[in-house]
């Protein structure tokens, strides 16, 4: 949905943001996001305005479009028969991904929650996956990651 929206707000500026274009920024904190849509607009917009924009289309997609991914609720269900501890690790900030969970009443489901704020080093870095496992109390060498953005490549959790 944020693609959507940031694509229309260049669009409704006369401006065209390729979805390839766009999927070069999944991932990345905003600072960096913004910086290489800005760098494709040649600074021909102020990317706080666009940004600005695109945020408030995103809160209304979200308010009338959020709904969960295909297998979701019977992966959380299986995660929790099998007794496996998991968490979010996420370049949003914790309201939205809260407002997110509530939204679809999965806030109860998710006890760890590994927001923009709570490390430095943004993903691809491991930082917040290994920050995950400290909360999880489990090895990082014994983590998984299920990552959506072909942005966040890694090759292991375990520090080198």
């Amino acid at each position: 949905m944020y693609r959507d929206a940031v694509i229309k707000a260049a669009e409704e500026n006369g401006f065209n943001i390729p979805v390839s274009v766009y999927l070069e920024t999944i991932g990345l904190p905003s600072a960096s996001a913004k910086a290489l849509l800005g760098m494709h607009l040649a600074g021909e917009v102020a990317i706080e305005d666009l940004w600005k924009q695109a945020s408030d289309q995103f809160q209304t997609m979200v308010a009338t479009e959020l709904r969960l991914k295909s297998g979701v609720i019977e992966m959380l269900d299986w995660l929790e028969e099998i007794q496996l501890p998991w968490a979010i690790v996420t370049s949003s900030d914790h309201d939205t991904v809260l407002s997110h969970l509530l939204a679809v009443n999965l806030r109860d489901r998710f006890r760890h929650i590994i927001a923009r704020g709570d490390y430095i080093a943004a993903k691809p870095h491991p930082e917040p996956y290994l920050k995950a496992a400290s909360r999880l109390g489990v090895d990082p060498s014994h983590c998984v990651a299920l990552e959506d953005s072909a942005t966040v490549c890694f090759r292991h959790l375990a520090p080198v």
